[in-house]
Protein backbone atom coordinates (compact mmCIF):
# COMPACT_ATOMS: atom_id res chain seq x y z
CA UNK A 1 0.00 0.00 0.00
CA UNK A 2 3.17 2.43 0.84
CA UNK A 3 4.24 1.65 -2.77
CA UNK A 4 0.87 2.48 -4.04
CA UNK A 5 0.21 6.10 -2.05
CA UNK A 6 4.12 7.01 -3.00
CA UNK A 7 3.67 6.24 -6.78
CA UNK A 8 0.22 8.53 -7.00
CA UNK A 9 1.82 11.02 -5.03
CA UNK A 10 5.00 11.04 -7.88
CA UNK A 11 2.75 12.01 -10.59
CA UNK A 12 2.47 15.42 -8.52
CA UNK A 13 6.10 15.66 -8.96
CA UNK A 14 7.34 18.72 -11.95
CA UNK A 15 7.68 17.35 -15.18
CA UNK A 16 9.38 18.98 -17.95
CA UNK A 17 6.85 19.05 -21.22
CA UNK A 18 8.43 21.14 -23.69
CA UNK A 19 8.93 19.15 -26.18
CA UNK A 20 7.49 15.80 -27.83
CA UNK A 21 9.96 13.15 -26.63
CA UNK A 22 9.37 14.39 -23.02
CA UNK A 23 5.49 14.83 -22.89
CA UNK A 24 5.70 11.02 -24.01
CA UNK A 25 7.99 9.99 -21.34
CA UNK A 26 5.72 11.83 -19.04
CA UNK A 27 2.18 10.53 -20.15
CA UNK A 28 4.18 7.11 -19.72
CA UNK A 29 4.93 7.16 -16.07
CA UNK A 30 0.83 8.68 -15.83
CA UNK A 31 0.15 4.69 -17.59
CA UNK A 32 3.22 3.09 -15.49
CA UNK A 33 1.71 4.48 -11.95
CA UNK A 34 -2.60 3.74 -12.95
CA UNK A 35 -1.38 0.36 -14.16
CA UNK A 36 1.24 -0.36 -10.84
CA UNK A 37 -1.51 0.94 -8.43
CA UNK A 38 -4.46 -1.15 -9.52
CA UNK A 39 -6.52 1.70 -10.70
CA UNK A 40 -9.94 0.15 -11.06
CA UNK A 41 -12.90 0.56 -13.52
CA UNK A 42 -13.40 4.47 -12.42
CA UNK A 43 -9.73 4.30 -14.07
CA UNK A 44 -10.36 2.33 -17.19
CA UNK A 45 -10.92 5.63 -19.45
CA UNK A 46 -8.13 7.38 -18.81
CA UNK A 47 -5.95 4.49 -18.95
CA UNK A 48 -7.12 4.10 -22.39
CA UNK A 49 -6.04 7.40 -23.30
CA UNK A 50 -3.06 7.32 -21.60
CA UNK A 51 -2.53 4.44 -23.83
CA UNK A 52 -4.32 6.27 -27.27
CA UNK A 53 -1.42 8.87 -26.49
CA UNK A 54 1.56 6.67 -25.99
CA UNK A 55 0.50 4.50 -29.00
CA UNK A 56 0.82 7.67 -31.55
CA UNK A 57 4.01 8.98 -31.42
CA UNK A 58 2.53 12.09 -33.10
CA UNK A 59 0.32 13.39 -30.14
CA UNK A 60 0.41 16.99 -29.38
CA UNK A 61 1.86 18.81 -25.93
CA UNK A 62 -1.54 20.10 -24.88
CA UNK A 63 -3.11 16.58 -24.98
CA UNK A 64 -0.24 15.42 -23.06
CA UNK A 65 -1.02 18.05 -20.24
CA UNK A 66 -4.68 17.70 -20.03
CA UNK A 67 -3.41 14.19 -19.46
CA UNK A 68 -1.45 14.63 -16.68
CA UNK A 69 -3.57 16.92 -15.17
CA UNK A 70 -6.45 14.48 -15.29
CA UNK A 71 -3.72 11.65 -13.62
CA UNK A 72 -3.10 14.05 -10.87
CA UNK A 73 -7.15 14.67 -10.43
CA UNK A 74 -7.61 10.93 -10.24
CA UNK A 75 -4.74 10.57 -8.12
CA UNK A 76 -5.29 13.00 -5.55
CA UNK A 77 -9.13 11.43 -5.47
CA UNK A 78 -7.51 7.91 -5.12
CA UNK A 79 -5.27 9.18 -2.32
CA UNK A 80 -7.79 10.89 -0.55
CA UNK A 81 -10.00 7.85 -0.21
CA UNK A 82 -7.41 5.95 1.14
CA UNK A 83 -7.36 4.45 4.61
CA UNK A 84 -6.09 6.75 7.11
CA UNK A 85 -3.88 3.98 9.07
CA UNK A 86 -2.39 3.60 5.22
CA UNK A 87 -2.00 7.04 3.90
CA UNK A 88 -1.46 9.18 6.88
CA UNK A 89 1.73 7.90 7.69
CA UNK A 90 3.11 8.40 4.63
CA UNK A 91 1.65 11.76 3.70
CA UNK A 92 3.85 12.82 7.25
CA UNK A 93 6.68 11.24 5.51
CA UNK A 94 6.66 12.45 2.20
CA UNK A 95 6.43 15.92 3.65
CA UNK A 96 10.21 15.69 3.62
CA UNK A 97 10.18 15.37 -0.15
CA UNK A 98 12.70 17.54 -2.27
CA UNK A 99 10.19 17.97 -4.55
CA UNK A 100 7.89 20.92 -3.76
CA UNK A 101 4.59 20.07 -5.47
CA UNK A 102 4.98 16.70 -3.86
CA UNK A 103 5.37 18.10 -0.39
CA UNK A 104 2.56 20.48 -0.88
CA UNK A 105 -0.05 17.58 -1.94
CA UNK A 106 1.15 15.51 0.86
CA UNK A 107 0.45 18.36 3.29
CA UNK A 108 -2.77 18.82 0.92
CA UNK A 109 -4.31 15.66 1.62
CA UNK A 110 -2.69 15.46 5.23
CA UNK A 111 -4.61 18.32 6.35
CA UNK A 112 -7.64 17.48 4.86
CA UNK A 113 -7.62 13.89 6.03
CA UNK A 114 -6.77 15.36 9.51
CA UNK A 115 -9.65 17.85 9.11
CA UNK A 116 -12.39 14.93 8.14
CA UNK A 117 -11.45 12.13 10.44
CA UNK A 118 -10.05 14.16 13.42
CA UNK A 119 -11.16 17.45 13.62
CA UNK A 120 -11.65 17.64 17.06
CA UNK A 121 -7.83 16.36 17.79
CA UNK A 122 -6.39 18.68 14.90
CA UNK A 123 -5.14 21.88 15.44
CA UNK A 124 -6.31 24.56 12.47
CA UNK A 125 -2.85 25.57 12.34
CA UNK A 126 -1.43 22.06 10.92
CA UNK A 127 1.37 22.74 13.55
CA UNK A 128 3.07 25.81 11.24
CA UNK A 129 3.76 23.08 8.71
CA UNK A 130 4.62 25.50 5.59
CA UNK A 131 5.12 22.99 2.29
CA UNK A 132 6.84 25.79 0.28
CA UNK A 133 9.45 26.38 2.67
CA UNK A 134 12.86 24.05 2.66
CA UNK A 135 11.87 20.48 4.57
CA UNK A 136 15.24 20.80 6.00
CA UNK A 137 13.68 24.21 7.93
CA UNK A 138 10.23 22.24 8.89
CA UNK A 139 11.52 19.02 10.91
CA UNK A 140 10.07 21.01 14.13
CA UNK A 141 6.40 20.78 12.71
CA UNK A 142 6.92 17.60 11.08
CA UNK A 143 7.73 15.98 13.86
CA UNK A 144 4.83 17.65 15.67
CA UNK A 145 3.01 16.00 12.80
CA UNK A 146 4.71 12.88 13.96
CA UNK A 147 3.65 13.54 17.69
CA UNK A 148 0.20 13.88 17.07
CA UNK A 149 -0.48 10.87 14.90
CA UNK A 150 1.42 9.11 17.50
CA UNK A 151 -1.02 9.91 20.13
CA UNK A 152 -4.42 9.45 17.65
CA UNK A 153 -3.08 6.01 17.38
CA UNK A 154 -2.80 5.63 20.75
CA UNK A 155 -6.48 6.53 21.52
CA UNK A 156 -7.43 4.62 18.69
CA UNK A 157 -6.28 1.47 20.08
CA UNK A 158 -7.59 2.71 23.40
CA UNK A 159 -10.83 2.71 22.04
CA UNK A 160 -11.27 -0.58 19.79
CA UNK A 161 -9.90 -2.44 23.32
Amino acid sequence: AEKRVLVLLALHEQKAMDRPKQAQAVVKQCLKAFKRTRAGVESAELIDQLRAYVANQESGLDEAKRLLAESRKRSSKRLANMPTFISIPIFIKTLKNPQAQVRHKSHELLTATATRFYADKFPADGFGFDPNVNPKTQQAGINKWHAWWSQVEEADKRTNL
